[in-house]
């Protein structure tokens, strides 16, 4: 069987048996990855352990063998497991190696077979004329190094529902640095000596030149990271299984991590019970999220939970308070507050690369930061600027890459025709370059609105649905309410088009280097 049929055969079995890999369960799997040692000691013990090095030790044992072992490891750590047994070998097993990556390339002893040579790593392309083992096979210029080793799977939303596209998954020996807590300029990492791939519209993927051994397998789509530790078969493909490539719901760091969340809480427009159906919170039968169940922070608005952390005012109550969130949900109508009242604090909290997500009425946390890249229909003072009344509407997908996954999640609608409910502001147009030097660097340092979605009913042309990057942030508005007033346990077609959003304002700026 050729190569391109075994990975086409491997997803359809992925996607027949796990397409809803986590549908019944709560919070995935909770106490989050649990390793596996990778000493290769050569010890005699003869107890039970289960880590990967042959002493043996299964770290719950109460053995007194006094055996001397012979490990190869060349470490002297200190058993971090939870072992009491009272062997008296030397070796100390760590359940996560660490290691010191001396030339940057993404690969640290005992893996890369010189680590003071960046183009020598597992995965580099052999130079078959140097008398070198650049990919680390132990092989010297050898035609193909990794003809059959290759890792194949499917992208999963924290829900385990659906798929992700446009998400990294990568090969490394060395244990990703943990995602920082609070805004940040985030930018794409270096995947030079890193096997990697992005995810297609379906959420499936496959890293070719993938070294035989055991490494690391980072899922990442925005700030959700999952990291776990899948051991390789020298001449096989590793199929991963979905709990591997899923998002995660919650922190358990290091192998675990997703963005800080605030959500001021409304009425009429709910994120909140969104920020639930993509696995974040329980859901009800109705639709509405299930108070003290979710993983994001809540705060009483013009709506109160017996979770809320306190009154939206106190989001405000320092910089530092406001910049701990990744990301701000203002929906419709989050009456009780002004955003004329924060705006140097909102102007530095984007600055600094928080996002905000602002929708309907709202749309003054939109507006007042910045207020010359969005122009909004009559008055721009107003705090509901461009209230034009209610209005269901039409739109067109302009983003191709959101058109294919639309297309795979919803493939029923009218991706030219799709139906918008509870509008109520007019965008009359969008400012290129309002803000010279605070744009992306391809933009040649110009912020520009993105229009994501345009009007074909009510409004033709209008945008619907709008971002732009403003230094390391980025601002979000949406026309139309998450939902109109009545929730829903199922995700209705404009809920498809906000979910896309809330992943991929997340992801990096620039492209993905190799260096």
């Amino acid at each position: 069987m050729s190569r391109s049929n075994i990975v086409a055969w491997a997803l359809v079995l992925i996607g027949s048996a796990a397409g809803a890999p986590f549908a019944g369960c709560e919070g995935g799997d909770g106490g989050g990855f649990q390793p596996t040692d990778t000493d290769v000691d050569t010890d005699t013990d003869t107890d039970t352990d289960t880590d990967v090095d042959s002493d043996g030790d299964t770290d719950t044992d109460t053995d007194s063998d006094s055996d001397t072992d012979t490990d190869t490891d060349t470490d002297t750590d200190t058993d971090t497991d939870a072992d009491t047994d009272t062997d008296t070998d030397t070796d100390s097993d760590t359940d996560v190696p660490e290691c010191t990556d001396e030339d940057n390339d993404g690969w640290c002893l005992p893996f890369d077979c010189d680590d003071g040579d960046n183009t020598v790593y597992p995965g580099a392309t052999e130079d078959q004329t140097n008398d070198i083992d650049d990919d680390c096979d132990g092989a010297t210029d050898e035609a193909s190094p990794f003809g059959d080793e290759f890792v194949a799977g499917t992208v999963w939303a924290p829900s385990g529902t659906f798929p992700i596209s446009g998400a990294l998954v990568y090969l490394t020996s060395v244990l990703p640095d943990p995602i920082e807590d609070s805004t940040f300029c985030y930018e794409c990492e270096d995947m030079g000596g890193k096997p990697w791939a992005l995810s297609a519209a379906d959420g499936s993927f496959s890293i070719s030149n993938a070294p035989a051994g055991t490494v690391y397998l980072v899922t990442r789509k925005g700030l959700f990271r999952r990291v776990r530790q899948i051991t390789i078969t020298a001449g096989e493909p590793y199929f991963v299984p979905a709990e591997e490539s899923t998002l995660p719901p919650a922190n358990s760091a290091p192998y675990d991590e997703i963005p800080s969340y605030a959500v001021l809480l409304n009425w009429y427009d709910r994120p909140e019970d969104m920020l639930a159906k993509m696995g974040l919170a329980d859901l009800d039968s109705s639709g509405h999220f299930v108070p003290g169940t979710e993983n994001y922070d809540v705060y009483n608005d013009s709506q109160s939970s017996s979770s809320a952390v306190g009154a939206s005012s106190t989001l405000f109550s320092s910089a530092s308070t406001l910049e701990s969130y990744h990301m701000v949900f203002f929906p419709c109508i989050c009456s009780t507050l002004s955003a004329s009242s924060y705006t140097t604090m909102l102007q530095n909290y984007v600055i600094g690369g928080g996002k905000i997500y602002a929708s309907c009425w709202a749309s003054q946390w939109a507006e007042n930061p910045f207020p010359n890249s969005i122009e909004f229909s009559g008055s721009d003072t107003a705090y509901n600027a461009g209230n034009v009344g209610l209005w269901d509407s039409y739109g067109t997908i302009t983003d191709a890459d959101m058109r294919a996954w639309l297309t795979e999640v919803n493939p029923s609608s009218n991706l030219d025709n799709y139906p918008f409910e509870g509008g109520w502001i007019l965008i009359d147009s969008l400012t290129t370059g309002a803000y010279p030097g605070h744009g992306l660097e391809e933009d040649g340092g110009l912020v520009i609105p993105k229009s994501w979605v345009n009007d074909v009913s009510d409004y033709p042309g209008h945008p619907l649905t709008v971002t732009y990057n403003y230094d390391c942030g980025k601002v979000f508005f949406s026309t139309y309410q998450v939902v109109e007033s009545t929730p829903s346990p199922g995700i209705r077609p404009q809920e498809w088009v906000l979910i896309y959003l809330f992943f991929e304002v997340g992801v990096c700026e620039g492209d993905y280097t190799i260096e």
